[in-house]
């Protein structure tokens, strides 16, 4: 039963914050791990001479023919970030010994960003609430009572107060947890971590696969994991395969992740996630009070 507990506190911990890539050479997995300690920094795109690069271009070509995949991707990431107005909702599971039912919010109201991430099973239950008003701001996150905790697709339920408030600055959540809110994407995507690219074109725009080097891919998902989980070491992952589909505007409307990894937690732990994010970009979705419920959307 000890085992059990401890395999379902993990994937809980991990999946409540890990929706919506150092190490110290602990020998955990194997051999010690390399640090990747510096590595995000190093691997950090211009995401905004991008957007200039592609919304100027004017040649012949298609312009997912003219320019890199990890071009195309960024492209369409910051154009996101960039709307006055959007959000996403995340719909998945984490599969180990019982199955981890997540599901995530983020919304975007000029510069005020908010984050919602729901984790629960037969054992386990986690939820909590991100508020960050404005870039470079402190952040407030909220845990729910995890007796008060319900999965549903259209309107997930958890108790939030300010008894369970914690406050951080913008630079101690992002060492802590990987990334601030207005960063909104947990993986990275550069020339440097992306493996094996394949697009499609469709009548409604693309689909682009992609598997993301599983070390430099997820530095800033390790660090959130390693803390939410109080992990004994980072992660090790060993598949994330992402699946984007672009409108033909290359605006972003859907990721689908198969992510596989080993963590421990007094034991190993192998975990299966697959989530779907739906992503809603120029739409104007409310700011909850603490204590309102959020309608989940999922989209085509």
């Amino acid at each position: 039963m000890k085992r059990l507990v401890s395999y379902l506190i993990l994937i809980g911990a991990a999946a409540a914050m890990g929706i919506t890539a150092g190490f110290v050479g602990k020998k955990l997995f194997g051999p010690p791990e390399l640090d990747d300690s510096g590595l995000e920094g190093a691997l950090q795109v211009d995401a905004k001479a991008i957007v200039e690069r592609i919304d100027s271009y004017n040649g012949d070509k298609d312009k997912v023919e003219a320019f890199s995949t990890s071009e195309i991707l960024n492209y369409s990431l910051e154009k996101f970030r960039l709307c006055e107005n959007c959000c996403s909702f995340t719909f998945g599971v984490a599969d180990t010994i019982v199955k981890q039912d997540i599901r995530g919010c983020s919304i975007k109201n000029g510069e005020t960003y908010f984050e919602e991430s729901i984790s629960k099973s037969s054992m386990v239950s986690l939820a909590n609430r991100m508020l960050q008003e404005g870039k470079n701001s402190n952040v407030s996150l909220y845990s729910a009572d995890k007796g008060s905790i319900e999965i549903s697709d259209i309107s997930p339920q958890a108790e939030y107060s300010n008894a369970n408030l914690q406050e951080f600055t913008s630079e101690d959540y992002k060492s802590t947890y990987g990334k601030t809110l207005d960063e909104m994407f947990i993986y990275i995507v550069t020339e440097d971590t992306i493996i094996n690219p394949v697009t499609e074109k469709k009548e409604d725009g693309y689909v682009i696969d992609v598997d993301l080097d599983p070390d430099l891919g997820t530095v800033k998902y390790k660090k959130q994991m390693l803390n939410v989980s109080d992990l004994d070491a980072k992660p090790k992952f060993e598949v994330v395969h992402l699946t984007f589909r672009l409108d033909k505007e290359l605006r972003l409307k859907k990721l689908s992740v198969n992510e596989k990894y080993t963590a421990r937690k007094v034991v190993d732990a192998k975990i299966n996630g697959m989530l779907d994010i739906y992503y809603f970009s120029d739409m104007y979705v409310k700011i909850p009070e603490i204590t309102e419920k959020i309608d989940y959307i999922k989209g085509e």
